[in-house]
């Protein structure tokens, strides 16, 4: 409607508030259609041929409805007094006043990093006025009025009728309907998987995208595997992966990346496949800070002790790692017993049970996961003997463990950091389009955003701040 009125403000000028009165209302049912039509893309088309605009997604509704009417108004006046100073007619005084104001505000220049010179419209209206008693304007003349009368239309439209995020819906990073990205983990009923699964969710609320939970309930490799492969069949995005062990997982990732679905590993890697990103708590960190607890608290020449887990790359890493720092840097530390108990409490009872059989003076343990930690402190208390405990990762089981005194301290990775993180790098790798880094992906075939390792960082969790960490709380917040 609007559009139709333009050719006649050229002629009759008085014409003009008509078509702004017009483009109001166009504006504001237009700029509903089209953002339900999805005819953004269109319209931004448009409004980038008209540089005065700027950076519209940046401004407020109130910057946004300053630009519309000087940008509705500034076009019919300036049209007006042109087409007035080639007839040679009485040039309307409002035309000349809000032409040689807007000289001076410059109303559409918020967040425009190349604004419109400020001397650009005095120059125009000079060079109008230089043009009386010219000829009429010839029909080319006037049809090019009316083109730029209908930018700045579709112009108003989009400032008015669309709200700043759907102006940056464009360069914003989002998932499409039914984009769907799985975290898939062994021993699912574990409580560490809880925190994680919550930043994983946030972070895929936030981007629009379907978020799912899976994995096996066994602590078994081939179900890990197993379940891995039956969530490539749904075609998700990406898959956020702890997996069990590193090896048997490097042909079931490789398939994954080759059939285009992007893969992030955390807590534990598999760093020979070629999985997009690794994110977890810097595991030689934890080691050297358990490491020196122990030495402050039993001193620098006591016997230790270690349960581990072989095969899980960041449990080994948590105990290969300490034994080599105390060997460096306090050799007069004794390493007595060196248990595999696999994160099974009962093995880690009978474990614990014979080392303190073994060594009366035993001071203190280190154990790279919690389940371990339930059975060893289990063990130290059912003999009726002190020992210093010290563990990683967190269990409610542990927590109270440490509220009561009998742990003296764990060494928890940041959960909702590791899996809000851990959905961020595999979203980015699904969409690594959107980068174009200055290295050699696109003659090596590797995935831009590939990403050697992310550290979420590890909470220090003792007797003063263990609430912070009760996981029901956390929930129940979260709900």
């Amino acid at each position: 409607m609007a559009s139709l009125i333009l050719p006649t403000s050229i002629f009759i000028w008085p014409v003009a508030p008509a078509y702004v009165a017009v483009g109001l209302v166009v504006a504001m049912v237009g700029g509903t259609i089209i953002a339900r039509f999805g005819m953004l893309g269109q319209v931004a088309a448009s409004v980038r041929t008209v540089p005065v605009l700027g950076d519209v997604a940046a401004m407020t509704r109130g910057e946004r409805l300053k630009g519309l009417i000087s940008q509705l108004i500034n076009s019919a006046m300036i049209f007006s007094v042109e087409r007035h100073a080639r007839t040679n007619l009485p040039l309307p005084p409002f035309a000349i006043n809000f032409t040689i104001r807007y000289k001076f505000t410059n109303i559409l220049t918020p967040g425009n990093p190349h604004p419109r010179p400020l001397h650009a419209m005095s120059f125009s209206l000079r060079k109008i006025l230089q043009n009386r008693r010219q000829a009429p304007l010839s029909r080319e003349e006037n049809m090019s009025y009316v083109k730029t009368l209908i930018l700045s239309s579709a112009s108003a439209i989009t400032l008015l009728g669309l709200s700043p995020a759907a102006m940056a819906q464009e360069k914003t990073l989002a998932c499409e309907p039914g984009e769907t990205y799985v975290m898939n983990v062994m021993v699912m009923g574990h409580p560490y998987w809880v925190p994680v699964f919550e930043g994983f969710k946030q972070a895929a609320d936030a981007m629009g995208c379907e978020a799912v939970f899976s994995g096996t309930p066994d602590y078994d490799i081939t179900k890990q595997i197993a379940s891995f492969e039956q969530d490539l069949v749904t075609n998700p995005k990406g898959i956020l992966l702890h997996p069990m062990q590193a090896d048997p997982f490097i042909d079931p990732i490789n398939r994954a990346i080759e059939a285009g679905v992007s893969v992030t590993t955390f807590a534990a890697d598999s760093p020979k496949s070629k999985r997009t990103a690794y994110v977890t708590s810097d595991n030689l960190a934890e080691a050297k800070f358990a490491a020196e607890e122990i030495v402050k608290v039993v001193g620098d020449s006591a016997e230790y002790a270690v349960l581990e887990n072989p095969g899980q790359s960041n449990h080994d890493l948590r105990v290969t790692a300490l034994i080599a720092y105390m060997e460096k840097n306090y050799p007069n530390m004794k390493l007595v017993g060196r248990q595999a108990t696999n994160q099974d409490p009962n093995a880690a009872f009978t474990a614990v049970s014979a080392m303190l059989q073994a060594n009366p003076d035993l001071a203190a343990l280190w154990i790279p996961e919690s389940g371990s930690a339930e059975g060893a402190v289990s063990a130290v208390k059912a003999a009726g003997d002190t020992l210093m405990i010290i563990h990683a990762d967190i269990s409610p089981t542990t927590l109270e463990e440490i509220k009561a005194g009998n742990i003296h301290m764990a060494l928890n990775p940041n959960q909702g950091i590791q899996g809000f993180v851990g959905f961020m790098n595999t979203f980015l790798g699904a969409h690594s389009d959107v980068i174009d880094p200055f290295n050699d992906y696109k003659v090596s075939g590797f995935n831009p955003m590939q990403i050697p390792f992310v550290d979420n960082g590890f909470a220090v969790i003792t007797k003063d701040n263990a609430d912070s960490f009760v996981l029901e709380q956390y929930m129940a917040g979260r709900n």
